[in-house]
């Protein structure tokens, strides 16, 4: 149950607010209520989950901004698809001491959200990505186009020329879940997944679509494609390529063409274009 609320303004997000609740003893979930009349975010329109993460995404940076340094706070705020992680140690702070400072943090960047500057740091960027699709990087192209009765090359041309909303990042570092993926080439997870799959590789399952950043083991989604370009690099501030709320589409290349993408491939920069 929530511990406290603040009400989002009806211009931003009809209905919502933001609620705080405990997450064990050393964090609060900031997360977004949903709107009178929906149990489900399944419920939301597109733009109003997009509305959502850009939320969540712009309250994550201006907490940043204000955080007091010293022993106990955050050094870090974490978005996710509506909600915003807010970390603490019970040993420097209370848990009312800092809800309390969260709430006062949240009322001062809704009333100040048309004005605060803050809308640029949480702009969207957007990607775009070659992809070598099937072949050795895609073996399961084929099957996903057999489910849908399609060729290989309708299921590319279906997937490049949808653009991709981040919804999450997580499960490995610059792994995002990219969706919606078009219902005509949509693809249940695999029955048993495989023992490894390479880094680069683009992959679906149940309604998203995204890129493993690095090898994994094991991997259940259907892999279609390769990416040569990284997306994730501890070296790079940020160190992902990809935060909530970012678009990102996909373009075909050839493996001929490989070589002259490689020199970008540990570049996380190049593909960011505010929108």
């Amino acid at each position: 149950m929530a511990f406290s609320s603040v009400p989002v303004p009806e211009k931003i997000l009809a209905g919502a607010s933001f609620e705080l609740r405990p997450l064990g003893d050393r964090a609060i979930l900031l997360r977004l209520s949903l709107p009178p009349g929906k149990s489900s975010p399944a419920q939301l329109s597109a733009s109003e989950r997009y509305d959502r993460m850009l939320a969540a995404r712009l309250v994550a940076v201006f907490l940043q901004e204000y955080v007091p340094t010293g022993a106990g706070w955050p050094q870090e705020f974490v978005p996710g698809y509506d909600n915003v992680l807010a970390p603490f140690d019970p040993a420097y702070i209370s848990q009312k001491s800092f809800s309390d400072w969260l709430v006062e943090q949240l009322a001062a960047v809704i009333a100040g959200w048309e004005n605060s500057g803050l809308q640029d740091v949480a702009n969207p960027r957007r990607h775009r990505l070659p992809v070598i699709y099937g072949g050795q990087g895609g073996p399961d192209l084929e099957k996903v186009a057999a489910r849908h009765r399609l060729s290989p090359e309708e299921v590319i041309k279906i997937h490049s020329e949808a653009e991709y909303s981040v919804y999450l990042a997580g499960f490995a570092p610059g792994f995002a879940y990219l969706g919606a993926l078009p219902p005509g080439i949509d693809a249940p997870r695999l029955d048993r997944p495989r023992p490894a799959v390479p880094g680069g590789t683009v992959a679906l399952a149940a309604g998203l679509t995204g890129v493993y950043p690095l090898p994994s083991q094991p991997g259940g989604w259907n892999l279609i494609g390769y990416t040569p370009f990284a997306l994730f690099d501890p070296a790079q501030n940020p160190p992902v390529r990809f935060l909530p709320g970012d678009r990102v589409t996909f373009y075909p290349i050839t493996v001929a063409e490989l070589p002259r993408f490689q020199a970008e491939k540990s570049s996380l920069a190049p593909l960011e274009e505010p929108s």
